[in-house]
């Protein structure tokens, strides 16, 4: 699974007139590490000889899709195995949107201001994303400005990514 802490890879080899004593990694996973202990200190790298049959496999963040690894099995004579191809599947899970918070400095009874953000809400599974506004300020009134028409935004609103450049605060009028 996508941003798993690991995912457990089993090797697997037998030998007729022997014992399998290690596994020698010919070529690494694409798009992340691999480890030899279930603690994650020990990284495997191409070439390296492991003693288990348990690797873990940390996908690099937000990927997934299907890897493999090529490996040899070696017995206790010190015979190897022909390369085998073992596959790792990951799979996606979908991520939260993230949204920044947002705090506007106004003058009571100024002008109204633009709200920015410091960057847009995103979700990195989707490029389309409705936003719903949770929270609206006790105070004064956050207005959707588009065409030249003036629209008040209550709680529930549901907002696309690009009306967030057509946000403005309005101050409340007489507040004391």
């Amino acid at each position: 699974i996508e941003d798993a802490t690991s995912i457990s890879v089993a090797l697997s080899a037998s030998d007729s007139d022997g014992a399998i004593v290690s596994y020698t990694i010919n070529s690494l996973p694409a798009n992340g590490t691999l480890y030899s202990d279930s603690s994650l200190t020990t990284i495997v790298g191409a070439g390296d000889t492991v003693t288990g049959a348990m690797l873990y496999f940390v996908p690099n963040a937000d990927w997934n899709g299907s890897t493999s690894l090529v490996f040899s099995a070696n017995d206790n004579e010190g015979t190897a195995s022909p390369a085998v191809t073992q596959g790792i599947s990951v799979l996606a899970v979908n991520d939260a949107p993230v949204a920044p918070g947002v705090v506007v400095n106004a003058i009571e009874e100024g002008p109204d201001v633009a709200i920015s953000l410091s960057s847009p809400p995103f979700d990195i599974d989707s490029p389309s994303l409705t936003i719903r506004v949770a929270q609206l300020p006790t105070l004064g009134s956050v207005m959707l400005v588009a065409g030249g028409i003036e629209t008040p935004l209550f709680t529930g609103q549901s907002l696309a990514a690009a009306d967030f450049a057509n946000l403005v605060y309005r101050p409340p009028q007489d507040y004391t």
